[in-house]
C-alpha cells in the first residue's frame, strides 16, 4: 500500500474536563480506527505543552479514546547521592493526582490537519475504593 505523503496529517488538540472546561495536564489519548476500533496510535498528554500530537494520520474516520485523564502537580525531589561514584543522581519528578476524570470516545473524521481538536472528559464516576477489612 502507497501513500503520499501530502495524505498524511497532523492532529492535536487538548482535553478539557470540569464545570470550566478546564485544561488538564495528564491523559493517554489513542486514535483507533472508527469501523474496528483497531488501536493505530497511543500518546500521552505532552507535559512541555499541554498537547496530544499524533504525526502521519491517513485520511479516515476515527475515535478519539482519552483514558486516565487526570489533573496533576509534579514534585521534584531532592538529589540523593549516588553510592558508586558519590554524585547525585538526577532526580525524578513524582506526579501527584489532583484529581480524576472518566473516559471518553469521541468520533473523528480526519481529511487534514487538524491542529486544534478538544476533547471534554466527564467527570469521574467510578466509586471511590473503600477499606475491606472488618474490625476484629
Amino acid at each position: 500500500m502507497e501513500l503520499p505523503i501530502s495524505k498524511l496529517h497532523n492532529l492535536t488538540g487538548r482535553v478539557t474536563a470540569g464545570a470550566g472546561a478546564h485544561i488538564i495536564n495528564a491523559a493517554t489519548v489513542a486514535l483507533l480506527t472508527r469501523d474496528d476500533q483497531q488501536e493505530i496510535a497511543t500518546t500521552d498528554i505532552s507535559r512541555d505543552d499541554g498537547l496530544f500530537h499524533f504525526e502521519f494520520v491517513p485520511d479516515g474516520d476515527y475515535i478519539l479514546r482519552v483514558i486516565n485523564a487526570r489533573d496533576v502537580t509534579w514534585e521534584t525531589p531532592a538529589p540523593t547521592p549516588n553510592a558508586s561514584n558519590l554524585m547525585p543522581s538526577p532526580p525524578q519528578d513524582r506526579e501527584h493526582v489532583v484529581a480524576i476524570y472518566g473516559n471518553v470516545d469521541q468520533p473523528l473524521l480526519l481529511n487534514g490537519d487538524m491542529l486544534d481538536v478538544i476533547v471534554t472528559v466527564p467527570p469521574n464516576t467510578a466509586p471511590t475504593p473503600t477499606s475491606s477489612a472488618s474490625p476484629n
